[in-house]
């Protein structure tokens, strides 16, 4: 009889229709809204409640929480295991708990990894904003890039001169070596070119037009090195001269037209170890090519010799002037492009022909 009462009183909590027992039920099972006995339960039904309770699997999981199953299954990485290592509690939040008892349920990265990268980053799902989908790239948000202040730079909703806080903590050695030889990609800052996603690396001809018009950004790293430090430049002994004459088109055509052996020189056969080296004439040639007594009375090669880039003898009216005509050229052509530069021009071939008329 209690058996039968309980059941009553759970069709009339679910259907809402009056029995003889002053109990509202509707649609239930003939046998109970008849008085009489509740339905047998056959072989299949007991079978249900008499197997063992096995843990839950990941699948299980998934059958309510798919889209959280279907990211970890393509993207889980290392989280890859059993949801219940990190779930240990599940199903007991309710919205009387609010926000404090959801934060509250959720694991704790900090369990298992500890404060991985210091605990000037504790927050860990500022930068890893999906534990379910580790290997899909971080995206570069405002919480990740950390910086401080400053206008937006023109193209990617950064600022000009934020300074990248969080990224320090794991990039330290180039954080430190833009803070030291600071140059205008320090200014723009991290996020100006990693921008997107965390690891993405930048074609260097996304912001800068190329020197040459064939000019590919591999080209670009056979002078600057290091984009963190890009004003330090330095080349290896294959670097072609048509490299050089991208900046040095005026002393480049005087090496290519000349008729001495020099025009079949590279640039940096005697430019060697770095940018703005210039070696001695005696260093490939000896200290007295012309014997003794000629270089005791000329001792400056360019007396005679004009230009090193084409070297062959011509009159020279002012023997002992040492601004010769090529190199007077040159002063000029570079102050214009400084002058060029400090109103904040871009360096690429369209203004180097245009400023310098190499062409």
């Amino acid at each position: 009889m209690r058996g039968k009462l309980k059941a009553l009183i759970l069709c009339s909590a679910l259907m809402g229709a009056t029995t003889a027992y002053g109990v509202t039920l509707t649609n239930c099972p003939p046998s109970l809204t008849n008085g009489g006995n509740l339905p047998k339960i056959g072989p299949e039904e007991k079978a249900l409640f008499t197997k063992p309770v096995q843990p839950l699997k990941p699948a299980d999981c998934g059958a309510c929480h798919y889209s959280i199953y279907k990211a970890m299954q393509k993207e889980g990485g290392r989280h890859q295991f059993s949801c219940t290592i990190c779930h240990e509690r599940f199903h007991e939040w309710s919205p009387k708990k609010g926000i404090k008892g959801w934060e509250e349920l959720m694991p704790k990265c900090t369990r298992c990894h500890g404060l991985y990268h210091g605990p000037s980053l504790p927050d860990c799902m500022k930068c890893h904003t999906d534990p379910h989908a580790i290997k899909k790239p971080m995206p570069v948000t405002t919480p990740f890039t950390g910086y401080v202040g400053g206008k937006k730079y023109p193209g990617t909703g950064q600022p000009e001169n934020f300074v990248a806080k969080n990224c320090q903590v794991c990039h330290g050695p180039i954080y430190d070596l833009m803070q030291e030889k600071p140059t205008k990609h320090t200014q723009i800052g991290c996020a100006a070119c990693h921008h997107s996603t965390h690891g993405y690396i930048p074609q260097c001809l996304e912001c800068h037009l190329p020197h040459r018009p064939e000019q590919t950004n591999n080209d670009c790293f056979a002078c600057h090195h290091n984009p963190h430090y890009p004003v330090n430049i330095t080349y290896s002994k294959n670097t072609p001269n048509s490299q050089c004459a991208a900046c040095h088109g005026y002393v480049a055509h005087n090496l290519e037209t000349s008729t001495t052996k020099h025009s079949k020189v590279a640039c940096v056969a005697c430019h060697h170890n770095r940018h703005g080296f210039i070696p001695r004439c005696q260093d490939c040639h000896g200290e007295y090519p012309h014997g003794k007594a000629i270089a005791e009375k000329y001792p400056n090669c360019l007396t005679c010799h004009i230009t090193p880039h084409d070297p062959a003898c011509k009159d020279n009216n002012k023997p002992d002037d040492v601004l010769k005509a090529e190199f007077a050229k040159e002063k000029v052509l570079l102050q214009k492009l400084k002058a060029f530069r400090a109103k904040g021009g871009k360096l690429n071939y369209i203004n180097l022909e245009k400023i310098t008329n190499w062409k």
